[in-house]
């Protein structure tokens, strides 16, 4: 059911299911993401049989047809939500909340995908640790509220989540760029050197960033910052976070260093980006 907000009047369309088993799947009117943690699972979904083996994790939408067949040692949680849910941000100004058109599109896409293979995912260990860890802090905010500003911690956890299931799991192969951008992808949050990212693409320094000039027209390090700052535009626009809190979670250890690197990528200031784009979004 529905989430009480205890600071605003309202109800967050949002459930998170510590314990699932799948019996109730899907939900109406609900996206769902599960994460396995043990066992496995097998199932029919929408007609397609699949075996999903810890640990991983599963897309699902309101329309799915779901049948379990067998589970072995099962454990697994989920955290359900309205697609709405990631239409909605708060006016930095008010507090108040209005609906965005610039909506978070990942989410309600993984979990409409047409194939049934591709809401599957598959994880690492270290995605998996991460990914873990976001979702301890979905149910924690679900079931605690730990201040005004929960429902946007869960959008912070809930992009974080989306953003390394789209970039992991694209079509790539075993080259060294691509294992490149595994690594920034798994480890953008944390300090990276080239070095590290070097060791991890089994390549030399001069090929790789000609590798990364060659295909996205930056170096290997300039990469590294442009992405961390366009995960942070996506938060800037779907939460009300701080500028100091958002730098820290995609990796800048300065907010002062951050908002100089933003303001050399978008050519304004995180706040004016934030607020431009929610009037943009609002007038559209």
């Amino acid at each position: 059911m529905p989430q009480v907000d205890r600071y605003k009047p309202r109800t967050v369309a949002i459930e998170f299911m510590p314990y699932e088993d799948f019996h109730d799947l899907p939900r109406l009117e609900r996206n769902v993401i599960v994460l396995v943690t043990n066992g496995q699972i097998t199932l029919t979904l929408n007609e397609q049989l699949l075996t999903i083996v810890a640990p991983a994790i599963l897309c699902l939408n309101a329309t799915d047809r779901i049948t379990v067949h067998d589970q072995q040692a099962l454990a697994a949680q989920a955290f359900a939500f309205h697609p709405d849910f990631l239409k909605v941000a708060p006016l930095v100004s008010s507090g108040a909340d209005y609906a965005l058109t610039l909506t978070l599109q990942t989410g309600n896409r993984l979990c409409q995908a047409s194939k049934v293979n591709e809401r599957v995912f598959a994880l690492t260990t270290h995605s998996y640790y991460l990914i873990f860890n976001w979702f301890s802090i979905l149910g924690i905010e679900v079931l605690a509220q730990s201040d005004s500003l929960w429902v946007c911690r869960i959008k912070q956890q809930l992009i974080q989540i989306f953003t390394i299931l789209e970039n992991l799991f694209r079509d790539k192969s075993n080259n060294p760029l691509d294992l490149a951008l595994d690594y920034i992808y798994l480890h953008y949050a944390e300090p990276l050197t080239l070095d590290q990212i070097i060791q991890a693409a089994h390549a030399n320094r001069n090929t790789l960033n000609a590798l990364f000039k060659h295909n996205y027209g930056v170096s290997v390090m300039v990469f590294v910052s442009n992405y961390r700052i366009k995960i942070a535009k996506v938060m800037l626009v779907h939460t009300g976070m701080s500028i100091t809190e958002i730098a820290a979670t995609v990796g800048f250890n300065y907010d002062t260093y951050f908002m100089r690197k933003f303001m050399q990528v978008e050519g304004q200031s995180p706040t004016d980006y934030r607020k431009s784009t929610r009037i943009v979004s609002r007038e559209v």
